[in-house]
C-alpha cells in the first residue's frame, strides 16, 4: 500500500469516526488495566473490567426520584469503534467526541503490584465539574482482589456521582448502620460545593444526613438537617417535595403532628408532585399526621388518595390497616394489612424518602421504628431510576 493510499484510508476511518462519536456518545467511560500475579491469581484487564463494569452498574440502578440517565458503560457501540479497536485507535475516536462536545464520564483502574502488596490507581474525570481526580488504593487485610476493585469502583463512582453513591452506600448500609462511608462522601461532596444560599445538590446531600440521623434514633437531628436541605432547595423542584415530605416525617417523630398535616396540606395544595410515589408519600406522610391529632375520618380519605396515586405501595395499605382499627373496622384491618404484604413485591419508594426505612411514627412519644417493607434487590439490571 502506498503513502497516498494508506493517508486517504487514515482520513476516512478518521471522517468515520467523527460520524459514529457523533451517534453513538456514551455516558460514562470505564477502562481497566491489570499487570501481574497475586497472592497465585493471575489477574486480567478482563476481570477488572467485569467487576468495574458490574459495580458500576449496581450504584446507578439506586432507587432514586432523581431522573437519572440509563449508564451504558463499558466500550461504544457503532461500527466505527470496531475498526478503532481493530486499529488501537479508541483513544482517537474519545477524542473526536471531546471536540464535538460530548464529555462522558471517565473512570479507569489499573491494578499493579508494588512491594508486594496489590495496588490500584483510581484516575477519572467528572463531567459536571470537569475536574480529573486520581488516588491509590491498596489491598487491606483479609481483603480479596475483587473486593479491592469494587472498592476502587465505589471511589471512582463517588468522585464522579457523590449524591447517587453515597445513596447507595447508606441503602446498602441500612441494617448495619455503618454509614462511615456514606457519610465521607457527604462532607466531600458539599465541601466542594459553592457557598450559594441556595443548592440543589447541597439539598440532596443535606437530606441524606437526615435519613442517616433517623437511623441513629436522632429525631432531633434529623429534622435540624431536613429543615436545612428544606432552606437550600430551590423552590418547584424534585428536591423541594422530597424534603418537605422528609421534613413532615420528622415532625411525626418529635410529636409534631399539627405541624406535619400543615406542612403536607400545603405542598399538596400548593406544589403537588408529579411522581406518584412521591404523591402518594405525602398523602400518606398526611393521613399519619390526621391520625395523630385524632382526625380518624380525614386520615382515611387522605389514605384512600394515597392507594389511588400508588395503588402498588406496602406501606400506604399497612398504615390504612391502622386507621380501620382505630375505626374499630378489625376485619376490613386484617384485609388491608394482607395487601400490604402482598405488594411488599413491588416498588415500594425512592432511597431519599424516610417513609421507605421507617414507620410512620403517628402514636405518642413513639421511637423511630424500621418499616417491614422495601425494595425489591433489583440486581444492578437496571441503570436508571423510575423516572424513566
Amino acid at each position: 500500500m502506498d503513502l497516498t493510499t494508506l493517508t486517504y484510508l487514515l482520513m476516512l476511518v478518521v471522517g468515520f469516526l467523527s460520524v459514529d462519536a457523533a451517534m453513538h456518545p456514551p455516558d460514562a467511560i470505564l477502562e481497566a488495566e491489570a499487570i501481574g500475579t497475586f497472592e497465585k491469581t493471575t489477574l486480567t484487564a478482563a476481570l477488572v473490567d467485569d467487576v468495574l463494569n458490574q459495580e458500576v452498574q449496581r450504584i446507578s440502578a439506586t432507587p432514586s426520584v432523581m431522573t437519572r440517565p440509563v449508564i451504558r458503560v463499558g466500550r461504544l457501540q457503532g461500527l466505527a469503534m470496531s475498526v478503532a479497536e481493530a486499529l488501537k485507535m479508541q483513544s482517537v475516536a474519545y477524542a473526536l467526541q471531546a471536540q464535538l462536545g460530548y464529555r462522558p464520564d471517565q473512570i479507569k483502574l489499573s491494578l499493579f503490584g508494588e512491594a508486594g502488596a496489590a495496588k490500584i490507581l483510581v484516575t477519572g474525570t467528572g463531567h459536571q465539574r470537569m475536574a480529573s481526580f486520581q488516588q491509590q488504593v491498596t489491598l487491606e487485610p483479609g481483603e480479596t482482589i475483587v473486593d479491592l476493585v469494587r472498592r476502587a469502583t465505589v471511589i471512582g463512582m463517588a468522585h464522579i456521582d457523590p449524591y447517587i453513591t453515597a445513596l447507595n452506600e447508606m441503602q446498602t448500609h441500612a441494617d448495619d448502620k455503618n454509614f462511615a462511608h456514606a457519610e465521607a462522601i457527604v462532607r466531600f461532596a458539599l465541601a466542594a460545593l459553592p457557598p450559594t444560599p441556595e443548592s440543589f445538590e447541597r439539598s440532596l446531600l443535606e437530606n441524606l444526613n437526615g435519613l442517616m440521623a433517623l437511623f441513629r434514633n436522632d429525631a432531633k437531628a434529623a429534622h435540624e438537617w431536613l429543615e436545612r436541605a428544606e432552606a437550600s432547595c430551590p423552590d418547584n423542584t424534585l428536591a423541594d417535595a422530597v424534603t418537605s415530605v422528609n421534613t413532615a416525617f420528622a415532625d411525626l417523630q418529635l410529636d409534631h403532628d399539627a405541624e406535619a398535616v400543615r406542612h403536607m396540606e400545603w405542598l399538596l395544595r400548593e406544589k403537588p408532585p408529579a411522581d406518584k410515589v412521591l404523591l402518594s408519600t405525602a398523602y400518606m406522610t398526611m393521613a399519619a399526621g390526621q391520625l395523630g391529632v385524632h382526625d380518624v375520618d380525614g386520615a382515611d380519605l387522605s389514605i384512600a388518595k394515597a392507594i389511588e396515586a400508588y395503588p402498588e405501595a406496602s406501606s400506604a395499605y399497612d398504615l390504612w390497616a391502622d386507621i380501620k382499627r382505630e375505626k374499630g373496622d378489625e376485619a376490613q384491618a386484617a384485609r388491608l394489612h394482607r395487601k400490604a404484604l402482598e405488594n411488599s413485591v413491588s416498588f415500594e419508594n425512592y432511597g431519599e424518602i424516610a417513609a421507605l426505612y421507617f414507620r410512620m411514627a403517628w402514636r405518642e412519644n413513639q421511637p423511630v421504628m424500621r418499616s417491614p417493607f422495601s425494595n425489591p434487590d433489583l440486581g444492578g439490571l437496571q441503570g436508571a431510576g423510575r423516572n424513566q
